[in-house]
């Protein structure tokens, strides 16, 4: 079984799949999605992939990628926006998409990127919430509002369905994705199939990003 949060299953991890299946087909995945894990062992969990700070993580755990969050919302939005969408203060005329707080995304919060940018009494057109990244992020493709993209999670949909705005400031999260494997369940062969497929997905060209500092 693999753990994981739905934000991270539907946005990266089941987009991919395909190609894991495509290659080992004999393997039975079970992807099963939540925050909280406390035991992976008394859990039944084989891999766990879950949000970590860069700077503390847990023993044993593989480092996957950090990410970089910068607005991003529909190319469709963006054309009808044109010149009103160039610079951070623009957004004050867009519905901005937000995550509801739960204690485990604050770093993915409007709130901070805009106190980033020197912002914080800027008042958005609109505000949807979300409980989940996956549903956010497909608003924003479907042209609701502005979101704040984690990158490289939606680097598949900034080539397509959604683009960074052209008011792009980036802001690098002391966070990082990293990969659990259960003790009991390390050396069994489909665990190592499934944790070196995702590993080299992670570290495939558009996946993997280095950590930087924050543009101005």
């Amino acid at each position: 079984m693999v753990s994981t949060t739905a934000g991270f299953a539907g946005v990266w991890l089941i987009p991919r799949l395909s190609s894991f299946v495509a290659a080992h087909p004999e393997v039975d995945v079970r992807i099963s999605t939540g925050n909280n894990l406390a035991n992976l062992e008394r859990d039944g969990v084989d891999v766990a992939v879950r949000y970590r700070s860069v700077d503390l993580l847990p023993s044993g755990a593989v480092p996957l990628f950090d990410e970089t969050v910068y607005p991003v919302c529909s190319p469709r939005l963006l054309r009808a926006a044109g010149a009103a969408l160039k610079v951070p203060a623009d957004l004050a005329g867009q519905t901005l998409l937000r995550m509801e707080p739960d204690g485990s995304n604050q770093l993915q919060d409007w709130g901070l990127w805009l106190h980033a940018m020197q912002l914080t009494q800027l008042k958005p057109a609109a505000v949807l919430h979300f409980s989940s990244y996956d549903q956010l992020i497909q608003a924003a493709v479907a042209g609701q509002g502005v979101a704040l993209g984690r990158v490289p999670l939606i680097d598949r949909l900034l080539q397509g369905e959604a683009a960074g705005c052209a008011l792009r400031r980036r802001r690098d999260l002391a966070q990082g994705l990293c990969m659990l494997v259960a003790a009991g369940a390390a050396r069994a062969p489909e665990v190592q199939a499934f944790t070196a497929w995702l590993a080299a997905e992670a570290l495939a060209p558009g996946s993997a990003r280095p950590r930087g500092r924050a543009q101005p």
